[in-house]
């Protein structure tokens, strides 16, 4: 009997995906991965008085989006910190692994962003914020 790859493939249990779902300002928005959520220790903190710095990566953005409204604005002298919450979910079933509370973000930095045929969506390859401090809560 020949080996079927084929069907060995469909045989192999899927892992799940993990997402990050950024809250502000009431409005969610999803992203593949998150990088820099690093919660410093004490010491840390206190030789350095730099911001935390926090990544997006690959997110989908409404452009009526909170979020996407805050980063627009990013460029100009008016942009004000806001806190967020960043969750970390189970793809099966939307399960809670993880949340951080990121205080006094700022974003720094939109790279690609790129709007679909209808104009609705933007895909952003990253977003990039610095922040005053990063507490975890696990689920």
């Amino acid at each position: 009997m020949p080996f079927n790859q084929e069907r060995k493939m469909r045989d192999i249990p899927r892992q799940p995906i993990y997402r990050f779902v950024v809250s502000i300002d009431g409005e969610k928005v999803s992203f593949n991965s998150v990088s820099g959520l690093n919660i410093p220790d004490d010491s840390e903190i206190s030789l350095s008085n730099e911001a935390l710095e926090i990544t997006f990566h690959d997110g989908l953005l409404s452009n009526n989006n909170p979020l996407y409204q805050w980063l627009n604005h990013s460029s100009t002298d008016k942009v004000e910190k806001k806190d967020i919450l960043v969750t970390l979910i189970k793809e099966a079933g939307g399960q809670l692994i993880a949340s951080w509370s990121v205080i006094n973000a700022l974003p720094t930095k939109l790279s690609s962003p790129t709007a679909d045929k209808n104009g609705n969506d933007i895909f952003v390859d990253e977003v990039s914020m610095i922040a005053d401090s990063i507490t975890m809560v696990a689920h």
